[in-house]
């Protein structure tokens, strides 16, 4: 029935530790080294944004900002480009 898909769908979404939103991308590529101290850099320059290391086979990206919408990650780029 619709009122048991919508229960299921609302569990399923209960169960993500993610909600939507965008994150800025500062680096790619496969040199953890050079990601690790991309991260650190821009820690040290803004730490009042998150910055995260993720490596996704055979590259490492870091990606910066916890921003909702497109508009906060976009005014975002503008203060550290």
């Amino acid at each position: 029935s619709i009122a048991w898909l919508m229960r299921r769908n609302a569990m399923l979404n209960e169960s993500k530790q993610t909600m939507p939103g965008y994150r800025l991308q500062i680096y790619y590529g496969t040199d953890r080294n050079k990601g690790t101290e991309t991260r650190s850099a821009f820690i040290k320059e803004f730490n009042t944004i998150q910055a995260y290391l993720v490596y996704h086979q055979p590259n490492f990206k870091v990606r910066v900002g916890d921003f909702k919408t497109r508009l906060e990650a976009l005014k975002s780029l503008q203060s550290i480009a």
